[in-house]
């Protein structure tokens, strides 16, 4: 009978034991899930404030014919009498495949509008792509949102 006793006592002891372990690390494992979701929102909240940025910059539409795409170098436009404008934010490959739209080859005739970044120096700009159309297809892609200056291509 005390050897029953005993033996039950065990039982529910380690029971408790194990389920206070499992409360522990389920506590712990939301804190930490919560703590890396308030990580990621303040990132986009950052991200979205430079985003803000880009909408408060002049639009320009610039026409020319594709003159190279770089890698990290931006896509330069021919857009006439000798002038090669560099233009960013072209987005990753995965985005123009996903939206079923080819990305810009050496001379295609296209079209883009751009927001011109005024650097406080005033020495240079920066044009950052908002769409890109086709000239000869009149295909357009939206490669930032136009209500927030964001990449489409983030989450």
């Amino acid at each position: 009978m005390k050897t029953r006793i005993s033996f039950a006592a065990s039982v529910i002891l380690a029971l408790f034991v194990f389920a206070g372990t499992t409360l522990a690390e389920t506590y712990s494992q939301n804190q930490t899930r919560s703590r890396n979701q308030n990580q990621i929102q303040n990132r986009r909240v950052k991200q979205n404030l430079k985003c803000l940025s880009v909408l408060d910059a002049v639009s320009e539409t610039m026409v020319g014919e594709v003159a190279d795409v770089g890698t990290f170098d931006g896509l330069k436009i021919d857009t006439g009498g000798g002038t090669i404008i560099t233009v960013y934010g072209l987005g990753p490959v995965s985005f123009w495949e996903s939206e079923n739209v080819d990305r810009p080859v050496l001379k295609d005739p296209i079209s883009v509008d751009v927001k011109k970044i005024v650097f406080s120096d005033s020495t240079f700009n920066k044009y950052i792509l908002m769409s890109l159309t086709y000239k000869d297809t009149n295909e357009t892609i939206q490669l930032r949102d136009p209500d927030t200056g964001c990449p489409l291509w983030r989450p």
